[in-house]
């Protein structure tokens, strides 16, 4: 299919517009929570880090699918707003219902609290991959075995009822106990098995030699 030169105009538009809105969103987030993230991140501070890019991504996300689906700028900056808002409640939240601890729990290195702000991995990685799913109109669904035997955190299947099976770890590097299901899928189903990957915290893509894809969820996309 040739490419319309005529719709250029408006993606360049769109795509400023979504890039100032987030831009501008994560200035605000950085501005009223009370660290430094930037500088803790530099510094190696892991909670801090899985927390402000939980943040982003909660920020992120909904601007893809309102540049996606959006009637008009007007339209982008005002649920762009609310996405900002909305992060912004549930940090508050939060941070009242541990009683102002959740401060210092994550400038000290509490990877659990960091994780917990950060709104939960596994969520996340499970929206990237209903948002990139759906624009392909593919099905998501979650796999479990009536006896619990084996369970696979996200199937995608496409329209011939051939799947790519994601598992979802909060970890930079998987194990190989972490890939056992997705293992045992790939006997039972066979060729109908695309692809079988892990989503992690890593900063690198790449393909373990037993053939499962390892894709950070920065990396994530369609």
């Amino acid at each position: 299919m040739p490419f319309d030169f005529g719709t250029l105009p408006a993606f360049i538009l769109y795509f400023l517009t979504s890039t100032g809105l987030f831009l501008l969103a994560a200035f605000v987030y950085h501005w009223v929570t009370p660290y430094h993230e930037l500088e803790l991140i530099a510094q190696g501070n892991v909670a801090v880090a899985v927390s402000y890019s939980g943040a982003m991504l909660g920020l992120a996300l909904p601007l893809a699918s309102l540049a996606a689906h959006s009637v008009s700028l007007v339209d982008l900056g005002r649920w762009a707003a609310a996405a900002l808002v909305t992060q912004l409640v549930v940090y508050f939240a939060v941070h009242f219902l541990l009683k102002k601890q959740l401060d210092a729990q994550i400038v000290s290195g509490n990877v659990a609290v960091g994780t917990f702000l950060g709104a939960l991995f596994e969520s996340l990685a499970t929206l990237s991959v209903r948002v990139y799913a759906q624009a392909s109109e593919a099905e998501v669904r979650h796999f479990r075995l009536h006896s619990g035997d084996h369970e696979v955190d996200l199937i995608v299947e496409r329209d011939d009822h051939r799947v790519v099976a994601i598992e979802v770890k909060l970890a930079a590097v998987p194990q190989d106990d972490d890939l056992r299901h997705l293992h045992w899928l790939k006997d039972a189903i066979g060729d109908d098995l695309l692809d079988a990957i892990v989503v992690t915290t890593g900063s690198a893509a790449y393909r373990r030699q037993d053939g499962i894809g390892v894709v950070p969820l920065a990396l994530l996309g369609p």
